[in-house]
């Protein structure tokens, strides 16, 4: 309790701990945001942009060699969630951590997944929506490319390493990338799309030496404060001596002979 506190409760004739039993409360909070049409989203969830969460080709896309790219919005900030998503798509589509190139948080090609912290990405990307879903709904729509392709019902055909083939006849299997021919899904994702159960899986869930780690320890690993772009420039606060103090004038000359020295070609803008 701080001093004021402390002589305001003296003052009245009664102690914290007083208030504290002769006092309560009950608060009643009811979360509308899902139901209510424009409603803000919270910090940590996906949300329309130029690039639509709602359809497949904005996380998956498979090359026609059978690689996968996946796109992400939420980071590796050193938590490991660069290796542990991989290891997500992987899983869902039943091909080896190899195959799949992530992209995180290019805000040019990844969906919009506001802030990454909190542990809100594995509510986020691994329960049954986003990524995850995504995964799910590129593997159930390969599947049934292939059934069409064969002629058979879905469940006579068996998925791994990329390729899907009809049980008990090796000579009738089919490639991802042969399926797509490079080509986009054009898909929503679908919201019947299930995740593989945890007994299922190999990749998911099992120890895997970190992507970034062996990139970090040799010293190639690019932090963002060592990133330099073609005319990059520096900028260093000036603080006044006080508060409330006004900027009179700027001595250029103080800094001119300190090495890359940039002064705004128009005063008032910022270099």
């Amino acid at each position: 309790m701080t001093p004021d506190a402390k002589h305001a409760f003296d003052r009245a004739g009664f102690s914290r701990r007083d208030f504290l039993k002769t006092s309560g409360v009950l608060v009643v909070s009811f979360g509308a945001a899902s139901v209510l049409p424009g409603a803000a989203q919270g910090p940590f969830d996906t949300r329309p942009s130029h690039i639509d969460p709602r359809r497949l080709d904005s996380w998956i896309a498979i090359a026609a060699d059978g690689k996968v790219t996946a796109y992400t919005g939420k980071c590796d900030l050193g938590q490991g969630m660069f290796t542990a998503q991989t290891q997500l798509v992987a899983e869902e589509l039943s091909v080896a951590p190899a195959m799949v190139n992530l992209i995180q948080c290019d805000t040019a090609v990844c969906p919009d997944q506001g802030t990454t912290s909190g542990s809100q990405s594995t509510p986020t990307n691994f329960n049954d929506r986003n990524l995850a879903q995504a995964a799910a709904t590129a593997r159930e729509a390969l599947l049934g490319m292939a059934a069409t392709r064969f002629a058979v019902n879905r469940d006579q055909l068996t998925l791994d390493a990329g390729i899907i083939a009809v049980k008990g006849d090796t000579s009738r299997q089919v490639s991802y990338g042969e399926l797509l021919s490079g080509k986009a899904f054009n898909l929503q994702l679908g919201d019947q799309a299930k995740r593989k159960p945890a007994s299922e899986w190999k990749v998911l869930g099992t120890p895997m030496p970190r992507l970034d780690m062996a990139a970090m320890a040799t010293g190639q690993f690019e932090f963002v404060h060592n990133v330099h772009v073609p005319g990059m420039l520096h900028g260093v606060v000036v603080r006044p001596p006080e508060v409330g103090a006004t900027l009179v004038s700027v001595d250029e000359n103080s800094a001119r002979a300190l090495p890359g020295f940039a002064w705004p070609r128009h005063r008032g803008t910022r270099a």
